[in-house]
């Protein structure tokens, strides 16, 4: 019996050993990664700052994703407006500051732009007094970004 408690032992230490340094693996490079996955809290907290460090306190903003329905930036701004007491972040509403925050197109189809999106679907055709960019994970081509707009004081189009 002794003998096999031995043993058993270290296997289970060498075991727990193993686990642990794979663990500590993952932990690096997530973190590591973390400011050029698209989809990370880092980089998504980074991108909505950007409207909330502006000196206006009623903003409009609209959330675009060309494959997909970009939960996570809209989280991302329903979290921000929590932190921000003092801003009043609205929703898919033209304001006379409105920003919109772009993921960009899928690698498959590079045709699908946030151009045609803000100016066919949501008739948004003044140019951007601003503009910012967010590397993200997929090329360096590719970015996220932010864009403010001014003069805008009409309703958007429902979808």
């Amino acid at each position: 019996v002794g003998k096999y408690k031995t043993t058993a032992l270290f296997l289970v230490v060498a075991l727990i050993i193993t686990n642990q340094i794979g663990v500590i693996e993952t932990l690096v490079r997530d973190n590591s990664q973390a400011d050029k996955i698209e989809d990370s809290w880092k980089n998504l907290k980074a991108i909505t700052q950007v409207a909330f460090e502006g000196k206006e306190p009623e903003f409009g903003y609209f959330v675009y994703s060309p494959d997909k329905l970009a939960y996570e930036a809209k989280f991302a701004m329903i979290y921000q407006t929590k932190r921000f007491k003092d801003k009043k972040a609205i929703y898919f509403e033209k304001r006379p500051v409105t920003y919109i925050i772009s993921a960009p197109p899928p690698l498959w189809d590079p045709y699908v732009s946030q151009r045609y999106w803000r100016e066919q679907q949501m008739s948004i055709n003044v140019e951007p007094i601003f503009r910012k960019e967010f590397p993200n994970g997929f090329l360096g081509k590719n970015s996220q970004t932010v864009i403010l707009l001014n003069g805008l004081s009409y309703q958007a189009r429902s979808c």
